[in-house]
């Protein structure tokens, strides 16, 4: 069963461009002991975040399809093909967008949340794993 981050804190998040990954560092605080999970997405084309505050509560980390984020974020998608995002061959033809996504078997994750950072990733695969750790993410004094 896969591991819930409703109701998670995301206290950070990492941007690995050169493995083509993002990791979101979770920890859900209201029992104990406090479960810490890494949302890892692999095989990242692009993403996009928002509203990023010091307390954001996830709602979840849900799949869809590429085509559907490209359909919501079409505008977005339409011209950042300048700058090489997302990392495919498109040339601002979304339609051509949409057919190299598919190919190379790309999802589609909307970052849901309650509170704070929300967005979306497009990437081949997703997982969510257990994290120990002995040491909390605080601010620096």
């Amino acid at each position: 069963m896969e591991r819930s981050v409703h109701d998670n804190m995301l206290v950070s998040y990492m941007v690995d461009c050169q493995n083509l990954s993002i990791t979101l560092h979770t920890i859900f605080q209201d029992k104990e002991p406090w479960e810490y999970t890494d949302v890892i997405f692999t095989g990242v084309v692009g993403h996009q975040f928002h509203h990023v505050l010091e307390c954001n509560i996830l709602f979840d980390v849900t799949e869809v399809s590429s085509q559907k984020i490209v359909t919501e974020h079409q505008t977005l998608l339409a011209d950042s093909w300048k700058w090489g995002w997302p990392a495919v061959e498109y040339e601002g033809d979304l339609e051509r967008l949409n057919a190299a996504l598919v190919e190379r078997k790309i999802k589609g994750y909307l970052v849901q949340s309650s509170f704070g950072c929300h967005g979306w990733v497009l990437a081949e695969k997703c997982e969510r794993i257990s994290r120990n750790m002995v040491k909390v993410f605080t601010k620096s004094s």
